[in-house]
């Protein structure tokens, strides 16, 4: 990361702001139900332990 020294600002941009060069809501929508079925499990597992 020193060596390189990419520009601080596009770093941080790139850590808060969304951005697909090219996408469309095809890809959007595969983006969001690949973090929905990473996520939800999780959520399930929590709503059961938490129900007993």
């Amino acid at each position: 990361y020193v060596r390189v020294a990419p520009d601080q600002g596009e770093v941080l941009k790139g850590m808060f702001v969304p951005y697909c060069s090219g996408c469309g809501p095809t890809q959007l929508e595969q983006a969001v139900g690949i973090v929905g079925a990473v996520i939800m499990p999780h959520n399930i597992y929590l709503h059961s332990a938490l129900v007993k």
